[in-house]
């Protein structure tokens, strides 16, 4: 054997990497050996092939996809490029670590029948219910989202509605102390319960004749909601509504192009001669970046998120942004594709 080769084990040894690993990569072409004996099928590697064995150790407990692999030991001494690679897959392992710490909280929540009591401002908790109802669903074979979602953590609570073309939440300050019960960890959403329409309604005609603070209990059967002269109960959809928070990180994070709302309100709004606005089912309006949107959505999540506030259009393709300044109410809103040619 040349003192400039070494063998698989003095290699594995080196790395990190078993043998077998070595064996695996030797075939997938990303670190072939230098020489393999004909008769023993024994594989000897270079001196200069630890660096890139130990590398692919590294990438390997990452979990880095083999492609990604290959390209970065491609890149060489290109460090921007294998930045750009190592910083997408944290991005993507990120992104997988809050959608599971999300998913524990729904089933630890689920598993220990947990709830949660927060105590809120009646009013503010009505006017996130109001804001948010535009976005509720209206197709039968979407029961789940013709519901509102109400989730409690140690933020408050969170009101969200959605219809996949577009969705609204709006957040609701605790008022004092909140006990939770079965609720997760950090990040996981803790206990919420799903209203739909009629139980929605009670709550709102509550709500508007019992003004004050209010201790709102959670659970998955139901929502209970005790004012200063009377309470409420009423029963939860039992089915399971989607991830938003996932949704929001994802369209937060897009690259966006800024501008205050009101700024285009003027552009997007029609008025009748009262100075009402209006619009057609079917009327279209086209945002700056030529981002094509239907103005009824969009007259109504500027009416949720309320004025002031900023409007972000993706750079590409994904959702319009409009967040309140106070950073209380949020509304996302899918663009529609431009008609092709004829």
């Amino acid at each position: 054997m040349s003192d400039d080769l070494l063998s698989i084990g003095e290699i594995s040894r080196r790395s990190g990497l078993t043998v077998s690993a070595l064996r695996f990569y030797d075939r997938q072409g990303l670190l072939p050996a230098t020489s393999v004996d004909p008769f023993t099928g024994y594989r000897r590697y270079h001196a200069t092939q630890v660096r890139q064995a130990r590398l692919l150790a590294g990438m390997r407990r990452i979990e880095l996809p083999l492609a990604e692999m290959a390209a970065v030991l491609d890149a060489g001494p290109d460090a921007e490029t294998v930045d750009d690679l190592l910083q997408s897959h944290l991005r993507r392992l990120e992104t997988g670590l809050r959608q599971a710490r999300s998913e524990v909280g729904r089933l630890m929540a689920l598993a220990v029948d947990g709830c949660a009591r927060v105590r809120v401002d009646g009013a503010r908790l009505l006017q996130a219910l109001t804001r948010v109802r535009y976005a509720v669903a209206r197709d039968p074979e979407l029961p789940a989202l013709g519901a509102v979602l109400l989730e409690g953590d140690e933020d408050g609570l969170h009101v969200v509605a959605t219809d996949r073309y577009r969705l609204a939440m709006a957040k609701v300050a605790v008022a004092g102390k909140t006990v939770t019960a079965g609720s997760a960890g950090p990040g996981g959403g803790g206990p919420g319960v799903l209203l739909e329409a009629p139980a929605l309604d009670a709550v709102v005609a509550h709500l508007a004749q019992d003004a004050g603070v209010v201790e709102v209990g959670l659970a998955h059967a139901g929502l209970e909601v005790r004012g200063a002269s009377s309470d409420l109960a009423v029963a939860g959809m039992d089915a399971a509504f989607p991830d938003y928070r996932v949704v929001i990180e994802q369209a937060v994070g897009q690259d966006t192009l800024s501008q205050g709302v009101e700024e285009i309100e003027d552009v997007v709004a029609r008025t009748t001669g009262e100075g009402v606005r209006h619009a057609e089912a079917d009327d279209v309006v086209e945002l700056p970046g030529g981002h094509l949107v239907s103005r009824p959505f969009l007259l109504e999540a500027l009416e949720g998120v309320g004025p002031g506030g900023q409007l972000r259009l993706p750079s590409g393709v994904g959702p319009l942004v409009l967040s309140a300044d106070d950073g209380e109410r949020l509304a996302l809103l899918m663009p529609i594709a431009p008609r092709e040619a004829p």
